[in-house]
Parts: C-alpha cells; structure tokens; sequence
C-alpha cells in the first residue's frame, strides 16, 4: 500500500510502499502542492515576464457620413490583420433617405498601436466637433503569475496521480486516483483558458466605437 510521507509537495520524498502494511490497506492519493512554491523555492532560476496590460477604449466620433467612416474604419482594421487585428461587431440604428444611421463598432487591435488607432479615428470627426474619448488599463500579471504557479501546482499533481495509477494494487484504489486524476484535468482546462484570455486581452486592445451623424 501507498503511504503518505511529510506532505505531497510540501518538502518531502512523496510516496513510498511500506512492505509491512496490508495489501488491502486503502493509497493515499496526493493533495495539491503548496500554491506558493515557486522556480525560486525549487532551485531553479526565477522567471520573468512582460507586463500583461489589458488597454480598452472608447470613442464617440460625429461624422458627416458614418457609413463612409464606418468603411474607413473596416479598411484600417484590415491593414492590421497581419498583427491580429479584427472587426468585433457592427451595429446600425435609424436613419432613413434624408439622414445617416448611428453606426456603433467594436474592434480588436494590436496593443502596440493602441494610440495609434484611438488618435485615427478621432481625426475623422468633423471639423469643429470633439470626440468623447475614455481609455482604461488594467494590469493582470500578478493575476497571471498566480494562475502560472498554480498551473505548474496542478500538472505535478496530475504526473504523480498518473503514477499512482500504475501503481494501484486494486480497482477502488485505480477509482479513486482516476476521480482525483479527472477533477485535476478539468482545474487544469480551465486555468489554461483563463491565461489565454489574460494574454489574448492584453496583445489586442479592445476598443468601442459610437458614429454620430453630425447635423
């Protein structure tokens, strides 16, 4: 049998056979490591990564002729969809023969020309109007890191499971190690898609886009 000894991931050997024990006694199956161990705490180097930065904006343009805008606005998004850049969502209300729709925009742009972009659409509005602009940024690295550590937590668990299982010495202990082994893949699918929204977020700024017909 499987015998816990000075804590999984907490410092010690893991898990040992103990030749005395009965063959029926139930495997300890390992808990998480510590959500603090780090590449320092290991021996190995410390990492380092760029600062993740989440930019949004917002912009309310009035223009003579939105649906000419809007297709200005398609047409510099599309010169950056090489760097990932890409239309969201397009919107049109009102408007009849005598007077333009209101168009509202969504578009994802590369991070780097953020200000680029924001300054851009600004110098389409009419002469003599002034958008109404809002920007805001979050940092997520330390969210980011966090969610890191406990990734590199939960694959080690899931390895020693996975040796566990080869270990087993009957079906209820195979069971159980198979239901800790599922519950950790599921923990590790949905850490894994929350750094990849943290990081698509931070590459592709987000940036709402109002067209007013100007009158």
């Amino acid at each position: 049998a499987l015998q816990s000894e000075a804590g999984y991931g907490g410092g010690g050997d893991g898990y040992a056979y103990d030749e005395a024990a009965p063959a029926a006694e139930p495997m300890a199956l390992p808990t998480e490591a510590p959500a603090a161990m780090s590449a320092s705490t290991s021996g190995a180097a410390p990492q380092t990564i760029d600062r993740l930065i989440i930019r949004n904006g917002n912009i309310t343009v009035s223009v003579d002729d939105t649906l000419a805008t809007r297709k200005i606005i398609e047409d510099l998004v599309a010169q950056m969809a090489g760097e990932g850049a890409f239309v969201v969502s397009v919107e049109e209300s009102g408007g009849d023969s005598d007077y333009d729709p209101y168009v509202n925009m969504a578009i994802r742009v590369p991070a780097a020309r953020f200000d680029e972009v924001m300054s851009r659409i600004a110098g389409l509005a009419t002469e003599g109007t002034t958008p109404t602009q809002s920007q805001s940024a979050e940092d997520v690295t330390a969210e980011y890191v966090g969610l890191d550590a406990r990734l590199e937590t939960l694959e080690a668990a899931r390895q020693r499971l996975l040796e566990i299982m080869s270990e087993a010495q009957n079906a209820e202990d195979l069971l159980s190690a198979e239901q800790m082994l599922t519950q950790r893949e599921a923990e590790i699918a949905s850490i894994k898609g929350q750094m990849q929204f943290l990081s698509q977020s931070a590459a592709l700024s987000h940036i709402r886009i109002s067209l007013q017909p100007y009158i």
